[in-house]
């Protein structure tokens, strides 16, 4: 565990204690405004994701006797005063109806990365991180999470940006520690203008 985190926490624990033991020291409302962080600036590397999408994509599995295909739309914007990015989606797969989605996006200053929560109206739930690299203009994503029969599963993808409104994406599902691919998602995403 990274030194500043474990100190953080220490701080944390004693200001708590003492609060608790009735020691803690009041504060001014000027001294507590001046306590909140300042907005890092990696979280404006989600800019290239914010507005309207729509999405085209294709799903092949070993469990499936049929390739899936599924078209949907998605917005994405800034929420809590530009520190979590919101992605919601709505996404209609061939045989199998629709599906909403919604995803939060924020940067984790302590471990360099930035953090993923997801949740779809089919059930699956995952918790992941995403890396960019702008020489590739690529983010990397893992995730692990629960898929919609409970199973644990663990997940990776990609989204390229090959100009500033088009994306291509892949999406990978496994079971836990990868033991039987689940499927492969890959498609393309466009910014509505």
């Amino acid at each position: 565990m990274k030194k500043g985190v474990v100190a953080g926490k220490a701080a944390l624990t004693c200001l708590t204690l003492a609060a608790l033991s009735g020691c803690m020291p009041k504060m001014s409302i000027e001294k507590i405004r001046e306590m909140k962080p300042v907005r890092a600036a990696e979280l404006d590397r989600l800019n290239m994701f914010l507005g309207q999408w729509t999405t085209t994509g294709e799903c092949e599995s070993p469990v499936l006797e049929e390739k899936l295909s599924g078209t949907g739309v998605s917005t994405n914007q800034w929420e809590c005063g530009n520190w979590v990015m919101a992605h919601r989606m709505e996404f209609e797969v061939s045989g199998l109806g629709e599906s909403t989605e919604i995803q939060l996006w924020t940067w984790d200053m302590n471990a360099g990365k930035f953090r993923i929560w997801s949740h779809n109206s089919w059930g699956l739930t995952w918790t992941g991180s995403a890396k960019f690299d702008a020489d590739a203009k690529t983010w990397r994503l893992k995730a692990a999470g629960k898929n919609p029969m409970g199973h644990d599963v663990v997940m990776e993808g990609t989204i390229v940006m090959t100009d500033p409104n088009t994306m291509e994406w892949t999406w990978k599902e496994w079971s836990a520690c990868k033991l039987m691919k689940m499927g492969e998602w890959k498609g393309t995403s466009k910014r509505k203008m």
